[in-house]
């Protein structure tokens, strides 16, 4: 992933971690343009989207996170943060792109 995109990452994740929602929709909206095959950035797009309580976009972004990647390698996720408005958070595994490292 290039130095510039993970830095639009990291200000993202800022953004969702605090919980400042409106803001990282759309970084996250960017980010899933970018890198389109990145299931990670597409599960907290959905969580942003759920904090918002966007239930449609969430569901979509969740879904696309479901389905994307190349590498299909699984990550337990039950160690994240609690989103307020996730039902994704900390339950299970879910799919995750190498994407462009």
């Amino acid at each position: 992933m290039p130095a510039q995109v993970q830095q639009k990452l990291r200000k993202a994740r800022q953004f969702l971690l605090a919980s400042n929602f409106a803001q990282a929709l759309p970084c996250y909206q960017k980010l899933s343009q970018l890198c389109s095959t990145d299931a990670v950035i597409w599960f907290e797009y959905g969580s942003a989207a759920a904090g918002l309580r966007n239930r449609e976009l969430a569901d979509r972004a969740w879904h696309k996170s479901d389905r994307t990647g190349s590498a299909k390698r699984r990550i337990d996720h039950s160690d994240w943060p609690s989103i307020p408005g996730s039902t994704r958070a900390g339950q299970g595994s879910f799919l995750l792109c190498s994407g462009r490292e």
